[in-house]
């Protein structure tokens, strides 16, 4: 996927999903959502104790202060 492969370049970006607030909920408590989304933060949260590779911003975590905040981490330099 391209999360993937920006993951591989060593490019910054963030994932977005903003979803119904049921859908959410399904996902949370039904179906036990893990907390990421995209696949290289899935493959280091089930291989190792390493953070996420990227910032992730999911379901309720999708606002405009969330968003801005995750913009400005890109900018500052690594």
């Amino acid at each position: 996927t391209s999360t993937l492969e920006a993951a591989l370049l060593g490019l910054r970006h963030i994932v977005v999903y903003r979803l119904n607030p049921f859908t959410c909920f399904l996902l949370k408590h039904v179906f036990r959502m893990n907390a990421h989304a995209g696949l290289s933060n899935l493959m280091l949260d089930s291989k190792s104790e390493r953070k996420p590779t990227f910032r992730e911003r999911l379901c309720s975590d999708v606002t405009e202060h969330q968003l801005l905040a995750s913009l400005l981490e890109l900018q500052q330099p690594m």
